[in-house]
């Protein structure tokens, strides 16, 4: 049975609900709710959304896309020899409402903008990682090697923007500050994790980011924007091969099914996290 769970430490109310599942069958959701800390408020969500499903057809030599955001919409896409090719979707009704050919706006741009609306453009060259916030201002050093990944979190209130380096928080940069700092002690426990602002800012969402085809557990943490456990959520796949999963600036939430080369089988719940 498929099965998603939102616990939280501490005694708590167990309430079972019947939601559609993926191609017709059936699985649950467990709410479970508890007294917590008054930093924690507002962090759990009102609701557990219903579970919408889409599944492209591969062609030859194609493979799926990470499910990613365009305008407000979802958009799911495969590749292949000639470029990418998407197919947009309303993330509430599920409904296709076009197609967009090649990379999507932003797609592998080292840039951020920050709670505070200031962006942050990073750059990788043989002198290493460096930065700078548009709108002027110098160039300075984030790392003096050359990472093999990079990515980027914005960080709530003015805490500025957190930097990811080859798999590891490695540091903060404050708001318009051209001094690098550690990152916050608690971005530093869920290693290999993309962090995504919820809930208007007012909370965090910690998304796996195990390389595909390892075992681990289809889960996403919820922060207070101190860090804070507030709760967790475990989704239908549950634990078994890990696939990629997706947190849409609206909250919504997509998780990749297996396709077996065949198909990209996705399912999401819309705004789910707002």
């Amino acid at each position: 049975m498929r099965r998603m769970t939102w616990a939280v430490p501490g005694h708590y109310l167990l309430v079972t609900l019947a939601i559609a599942g993926c191609r017709g069958s059936e699985h649950f959701a467990q709410v479970q709710s508890s007294d917590v800390a008054s930093s924690c408020d507002g962090v759990m969500p009102p609701r557990v959304g219903v579970g919408r499903t889409d599944e492209q057809p591969l062609g030859p030599s194609q493979t799926c896309l990470p499910a990613a955001s365009a305008g407000g919409l979802l958009a799911f896409g495969v590749a292949d020899a000639s470029g990418a090719h998407y197919v947009l979707r309303d993330p509430s009704t599920g409904a296709e409402v076009g197609t967009r050919e090649g990379p999507l706006e932003g797609a592998g741009a080292l840039t951020i903008t920050d709670a505070a609306g200031h962006t942050l453009e990073l750059r990788v060259s043989s002198s290493g990682l460096t930065a700078r916030w548009q709108g002027g201002g110098d160039e300075f050093l984030l790392e003096p090697a050359a990472p093999t990944t990079v990515a980027l979190a914005s960080l709530v209130g003015e805490q500025g923007v957190a930097v990811q380096v080859n798999g590891d928080w490695a540091l903060r940069v404050p708001d318009l500050s051209t001094a690098p700092e550690p990152p916050p002690a608690w971005l530093l426990a869920p290693a290999s994790s993309r962090v995504v602002p919820i809930r208007g800012g007012n909370a965090y969402a910690l998304v796996p980011d195990k390389e595909p085809g390892q075992w681990c557990r289809q889960r996403l943490l919820l922060l207070a924007p101190n860090g804070r456990h507030c709760g967790e959520v475990d989704f239908p796949l549950g634990v078994g091969v890990c696939l990629p999963m997706y947190v849409a600036p609206d909250g919504t939430v997509v998780e990749d099914l297996p396709g077996y080369g065949k198909s990209c089988p996705r399912q999401w719940w819309p705004g789910l996290l707002q």
